[in-house]
């Protein structure tokens, strides 16, 4: 019996420490769980960035700061814990006081203003007897000017519209949806630069600087003979120029594209539609393509100027001009080819001096004027071609020859270099070459 008891007592004694320790165990963790309870709310708030992706998953991304501050202050964790009571840290008045940023003032345009960074312009058009200037620099070496369709007007006498100063020919100049009138130049550079000229209206301002007498767009060099840096590219693109003298003139660069520009006159002057010199040399190819040039005394020069391709033009001159020219040759200009485009009502059709080269003239439409037996004048010894040589195809020729009737345009197929039988092509034209500018 006293063994059996011995036993009993045993195993009652074990149950009293387990459950002794069970107790000991459950108030531990209890203690614990207060005591991190108790250090969580006397330490402080968590980061702001996890506070805030709180608040977004919980109300999905409020715009503003002061509405996801009131989410912040207003947020709970799961155990009813405020994660917005510091007030010091999370008070509205502190995202009260952000605001959007103010936009930027625009700039009105004042005489003789240097412009060394991209400006906002005021809409509208000022009158500008001086004009400005576009400077560049190494810490602003692009700049836009974009007139929104205001633009600047001269005053009798103005000289220059807008001026370009580039520092290197690295350097970029945009100048876009400006309305510039009157001025004896509208955009003139003598530096060399990558340009972009477009979506401009330029005219001679219903005679404030005499009608017809002023220039458009100019890219030049002071030096005659075409030494210095040359211009990367220029790209003068839909601009819309009337009743000008000159109307675009680019100068010793490497590469050139005048494209989609509309150019009129209605005033019976001599005036130059395009002129490129020394404008495209070496690998780069060039363009003139799309344009639209009328009233004018001479479509097109290409005078030292190589691989430039001519095509989907159209030129013509008022029937009262003489000694007119649509496409010129000059100097040592080669590899150039004219196709797709429509010269009517010139003088001459095409003129190619001597040292011109390697032309190829097709698929062109060539109607002259009521002064000339000839379409074409060639001084290169056939150096050039009349045709597309891979394929035989010329031009059509539609010519008054003395004898044919002014009422039935005669079509011409040249091909294979042949001349036509009419008088369409010639070496031997004396009469009018005297005439005809540099």
């Amino acid at each position: 019996m006293k063994h059996h008891s011995s036993g009993f007592n045993r195993q009652i004694m074990i149950g009293v420490v387990l459950v002794i320790l069970a107790i000991g165990a459950i108030v531990f963790l209890d203690t614990s769980t207060k005591g991190d309870a108790t250090r969580f709310t006397q330490r402080e708030q968590p980061p702001t960035s996890d506070r805030f992706s709180l608040a977004r998953e919980s109300q999905g991304s409020p715009e503003s700061a002061i509405e996801l501050a009131a989410v912040i202050r207003n947020q709970t964790d799961s155990t009813g814990g405020d994660l917005g009571t510091d007030e010091k840290k999370y008070s509205l008045a502190q995202f009260q006081g952000i605001e959007e940023p103010a936009e930027e003032e625009c700039v009105t345009l004042t005489d003789g203003m240097v412009i060394k960074e991209t400006p906002i312009i005021c809409v509208g058009t000022v009158k500008l007897s001086q004009g400005v200037i576009i400077e560049t620099s190494n810490e602003h070496p692009e700049i836009v000017l974009d007139c929104s369709e205001g633009g600047i007007q001269g005053t009798e006498g103005s000289r220059i519209g807008i001026q370009i100063n580039s520092k290197k020919p690295t350097h970029t100049v945009t100048i876009r949806n400006c309305h510039i009138s009157g001025y004896g130049d509208a955009i003139l550079s003598y530096d060399p630069v990558i340009a972009n000229i477009e979506y401009n209206k330029i005219d001679s301002g219903n005679g404030v600087n005499s009608i017809g007498g002023m220039n458009g767009i100019r890219f030049i060099r002071e030096t005659e003979d075409d030494s210095g840096t040359l211009s990367p590219n220029v790209r003068i693109i839909k601009n819309q120029l009337y009743n000008l003298k000159t109307n675009v003139v680019v100068r010793n660069s490497k590469r050139v594209e005048v494209s989609l520009n509309t150019i009129s006159h209605d005033i019976d002057k001599g005036t130059w539609g395009i002129k490129l010199r020394n404008a495209s040399s070496g690998d780069e190819q060039s363009y003139v393509v799309g344009n639209d040039v009328s009233g004018v005394k001479y479509g097109l020069l290409l005078r030292n100027t190589s691989k430039v391709e001519v095509s989907s033009n159209k030129f013509s001159s008022p029937p009262t001009q003489t000694h007119s020219a649509g496409i010129i040759g000059k100097g040592k200009s080669e590899k150039n080819t004219i196709i797709g485009n429509r010269v009517h009502k010139f003088g001459l059709s095409v003129l190619l001096e001597e040292n011109t080269n390697q032309w190829m003239i097709a698929y062109n439409d060539f109607l002259t004027g009521n002064d000339a037996g000839y379409q074409a004048v060639d001084y290169s010894k056939n150096k050039n071609m009349f045709y597309n040589p891979s394929n035989s195809i010329g031009n059509y020729w539609n010519d008054y020859k003395p004898g044919h009737n002014p009422a039935v345009l005669l079509p011409y197929l040249i091909s294979n270099g042949k001349i036509d039988g009419g008088p369409v092509i010639s070496d031997l034209f004396p009469a009018l070459t005297p005439n005809f500018p540099q």
